[in-house]
């Protein structure tokens, strides 16, 4: 029999001085670096806010999934899904600081633009239609991030008030569009000559196992003892980001056989940019951490049903995760060096620190939630008396 409830408890506010503090001093050298170098600085910025931004869209995303299926490993992250929501708007306005080196962030809002874009992307990259684009993407993330907030205290009150599943099936199609045209506009058109019809489903897939990969760990911080329930759930999670990281594996893989075997000259430039010394051991990087050790690792059992051991795969691949996005983004720029990957370390510390905080603050405001998944209860209690109803004179 399933515990009645999650081993988490709820926490008074959160020390957050440290991370305040980190962030504070990152940020004071990241404004140094921005200003005696900004075509280094700003291209590792726009990485470190993508990091961050896919872990809270991960989380936003991976909730809305749950609203419409349900399931007890939803309930056991749920507090910590809502905690990443919460820090969301923290990380949009974070975000919006591109505004200020824009044309050294976006190939498309330089001063020579238009040696880089045809009439059509002219037309569909204009700085000013993107911005208004972004604050769209951004309100309706941050609308649906409110209303699931909604929607969980509401059933962590009284989980006979289930979500509804239509609703949230809307809302993972507006998650899904607006995703993938952030994804379009920040990330693939960093190379204006270069699509990839499949490129925004990899990135909401980096957004995935990142946000997996942080509530493991989330887990590893706040759950008490394992019970043997709690246990059954590790191994739940650590089947869910072993599934996210395949998915982001197989389609990775597709685009880049797909392009290289078409051999067409402005698709296959984009490989080619990244078959630097360095974008090579980048790649086989890739290969092996984010996807043959982590696989591995993820088919042994006992490995998944404990939190600690789990973590360090969560841990791992939440740095890989990064480190792809850095990979994808960096090489697209001429004129990022050595400093632009520092400048990325940097922004990290900087965002990270406020996007802990957040979480943290948010966390603790967060009720607790019933493990056990109500709509299993309920079905099981209509199966019951259907049973009763079809053979009166039995007992069960």
């Amino acid at each position: 029999m399933n515990e009645s409830h999650y081993s988490e408890t709820r926490q008074a506010p959160p020390r957050t001085g440290m991370y305040l503090g980190a962030a504070g001093a990152a940020g004071l050298l990241c404004a140094i670096l921005a200003f005696a170098s900004p075509q280094q600085f700003w291209p590792g910025y726009l990485v470190a806010v993508n990091f961050w931004m896919s872990i809270s869209l991960g989380c936003l995303g991976i909730a809305l999934i749950h609203a419409v299926t349900g399931g007890r490993w939803g309930y056991a992250i749920g507090r910590s899904l809502q905690a990443g929501i919460g820090a969301l708007t923290v990380t949009f306005l974070l975000s919006w600081l591109t505004v200020i080196g824009a044309g050294y962030a976006f190939p498309w809002a330089a001063s020579n633009r238009a040696e880089l874009l045809n009439p059509n992307q002219m037309m569909y990259l204009d700085p000013l239609g993107v911005a208004i684009r972004y604050a769209l993407f951004g309100a309706s993330w941050i609308g649906l991030g409110f209303w699931l907030n909604k929607l969980y205290r509401r059933e962590a009150a009284d989980r006979t008030k289930f979500p509804p599943q239509r609703l949230a099936g809307v809302g993972i199609m507006v998650f899904f569009l607006t995703v993938s045209f952030a994804a379009i506009d920040f990330m693939m058109a960093l190379s204006p000559s270069w699509a990839s019809s499949i490129f925004p489903l990899i990135r909401m897939l980096n957004c995935a196992v990142s946000a997996m990969a942080v509530m493991i760990l989330s887990r590893l911080i706040h759950t008490r003892e394992p019970s043997h329930s709690q246990t059954a759930l590790t191994h739940d999670l650590g089947n869910w980001l072993q599934a996210f990281n395949m998915l982001w594996t197989y389609l990775a893989f597709s685009q880049y056989i797909l392009i290289w075997g078409a051999d067409i000259p402005m698709e296959v430039e984009w490989y080619i940019a990244r078959r630097t010394p360095l974008g090579m051991v980048t790649a086989i990087s890739l290969f092996l951490f984010h996807f043959v050790v982590p696989f591995l690792l993820l088919l042994l059992r006992p490995l998944k049903k404990r939190t600690q051991t789990l973590s360090i795969v969560a841990a791992m691949l939440l740095f890989m995760c990064f480190v792809d996005i850095a990979w994808v983004s960096l090489p697209s720029y001429h004129g990022a060096g050595v400093m632009s990957g520092v400048a990325a370390v940097l922004s990290i510390v900087f965002i990270g620190g406020i996007w802990i905080t957040a979480y943290s603050r948010q966390y603790a405001k967060l009720p607790d939630m019933i493990v056990e998944d109500p709509h299993a209860a309920h079905a099981h209690k209509a199966h019951a008396h259907d049973a009763v109803a079809a053979h009166p004179g039995e007992t069960t």
